[in-house]
């Protein structure tokens, strides 16, 4: 039933058309690894671009802050990070196979994705992505954005916000927005006091994304750290969000 709801993920999308790259396919939780436990992995399902893009576009600064996707995959909202002036563009997720076709070291497929924006693109900072269980990631130090697109449960993400507030405490890390795309366990982040909601929007899919995702729009909602927030946000970043089945939605 799920692969026949998500069936738009298994044909090639547009940006990869475009690109030349593969972002695009589905891969069930229990086939993420075979050597680490994903009890609360997400199976692996993409972004949509305009999604990611306009997500981005809502936050009032990007200037030297490093973007980490956790759960990257092969690195479809790294490659959409890339358009904009990040310090750094970086991914991890717990597939080996996926983080092999994001990056673009000696050891992965000469076609991966970052090799060829790398080609496409010289100018923009370059993408990369690594292997790793979100419990033993260390986070980079400095502003963050923080990128998820329903990843993981509960307990994976209340273990990423205590990692994110103890970088904070030590001031290893200065500042972060967590840009959460389709928030079924928002109510984790909203019950950190260390974080404040910055927007909560739900985006439209672009014309040419239609029919390559279970819905036609996504629910993102941005929070940012109350250390050195900026002020600012939106009047409806309270919106309520509410869940059906593994699809969020904001009221």
């Amino acid at each position: 039933m799920i692969k026949g709801v998500y069936s738009g993920c298994y044909r090639q999308h547009p940006i990869d058309r475009i690109l030349g790259t593969d972002t695009s396919g589905f891969v069930d939780s229990d086939r993420l690894t075979n050597d680490q436990p994903c009890d609360e992995n997400n199976a692996y399902m993409v972004c949509q671009p305009s999604i990611v893009r306009r997500a981005l576009e809502s936050l009032p600064v990007i200037e030297g802050y490093t973007f980490l996707d956790l759960g990257c995959g092969k690195g479809r909202a790294l490659i959409v990070a890339t358009e904009f002036p990040f310090s750094a563009v970086l991914g991890c997720d717990i597939s080996r196979g996926l983080v092999a076709s994001a990056n673009a070291n000696a050891n992965a497929n000469a076609n991966a994705n970052a090799r060829i924006l790398a080609t496409r693109f010289p100018d923009r900072t370059k993408m990369r992505a690594l292997v790793s269980d979100v419990r033993e990631l260390i986070f980079p130090t400095g502003k963050l954005v923080i990128f998820l697109y329903n990843p993981f449960g509960q307990s994976l993400m209340s273990d990423v916000l205590s990692g994110l507030l103890n970088g904070l405490e030590v001031d290893a890390i200065e500042h972060v927005f967590i840009v959460y795309c389709n928030p079924v366990v928002a109510d984790a982040v909203d019950a950190i006091p260390g974080f404040r909601r910055w927007s909560a929007d739900t985006y439209e899919y672009a014309p040419n994304e239609l029919n390559f995702g279970p819905t036609a729009s996504d629910a993102v909602v941005v929070w940012q750290s109350v250390k050195n927030a900026i002020p600012g946000e939106s009047a409806a970043c309270r919106r309520q969000v509410n869940i059906e089945g593994s699809t969020a939605y904001l009221d």
